[in-house]
């Protein structure tokens, strides 16, 4: 018993130097640390970009909680990801895809169990057919803890672990159920983001969006194609397709495609623009 009480100190000691360390503060908020702590200033202008502070306030926190994978200011900049390039609406749509990819509801998931493990968590950027059948999900990170709590997370490496943060009101009641963990790169390759052409980005449509068997892409302007990079919200390049002898359309065959979303960068002779796509 004195062994397990020992453990569960140290353990719990972990955390707390963990927290400090990030200037957490386990009464307030997810936003209210994020806001509060310099190291992810890029994160919140991204957050705030997109659209989601809202979806991630204490007012939309469902009872039983978040686990959220921050990446770091250095992590989007090893990613490449400049958000003063984002623009375009399409791109804004990507980038809540991208934030979103860091997001589970399974709940306050502790990832520093000392444990060997390997387990798979849907995330919020993806579609189910039934919320309980986890072989329906579309999107899922993958947690390897080496048993010395060396954790990783897709791609990611694990900085600090399990700060659950519960955003206490004025009389006492937590408002959030958020389980903070910091990674040290932003889940996926997303650097493409950064490429965009305004004119080639009015002129590009893509239709049926959602699309079943097949997208059709139309081109209005002048501007010569050359291909299209069709990639996952993990980044990896799905299809690509050559667009030199399109004239104003093209239908692309995504008959075979997994249900989810979809990044098309579609590259022109001196300019290219990202758009997002969504398989049904």
């Amino acid at each position: 018993m004195k062994t397990k009480l020992f453990i569960y100190t140290l353990f719990f000691n972990t955390l707390f130097l963990t927290a400090q360390e990030f200037n957490f503060d386990t009464d307030e908020s997810l936003l209210t640390n994020l806001q509060n702590n310099t190291e992810f200033s890029t994160l919140v202008e991204a957050l705030t970009l997109a659209d989601l502070i809202d979806d991630l306030s204490s007012d939309n926190t469902p009872q039983m909680g978040y686990t959220v994978f921050c990446p770091t200011n250095d992590a989007f900049e090893a990613a490449g990801i400049d958000l003063s390039l984002i623009t375009s609406q399409s791109q804004i749509d990507v980038l809540a895809d991208v934030l979103l990819n860091h997001v589970t509801f399974y709940g306050p998931f502790l990832l520093a169990s000392g444990e060997s493990y390997s387990a798979d968590l849907p995330m919020a950027n993806g579609f189910y057919t039934d919320p309980n059948d986890y072989s329906t999900w579309t999107s899922f990170v993958t947690i390897t803890n080496d048993g010395l709590d060396n954790v990783t997370i897709d791609n990611a490496n694990l900085l600090f672990a399990d700060t659950r943060v519960y955003g206490y009101d004025e009389n006492g009641v937590a408002q959030d159920n958020y389980m903070i963990q910091v990674i040290d790169q932003v889940l996926g390759d997303f650097s493409i983001l950064g490429y965009q052409d305004n004119e080639l980005s009015n002129a590009i449509v893509m239709y049926p969006n959602p699309a079943n068997a097949q997208v059709t892409l139309s081109n209005s302007s002048n501007i010569t194609l050359e291909t299209a990079m069709i990639y996952d919200l993990n980044g990896k390049l799905v299809s690509q397709i050559n667009l030199q002898d399109m004239q104003s359309e093209q239908v692309i065959d995504v008959s075979s495609y997994a249900t989810g979303v979809y990044m098309v960068q579609i590259i022109g002779d001196q300019s290219s623009v990202v758009k997002r796509m969504i398989k049904e």
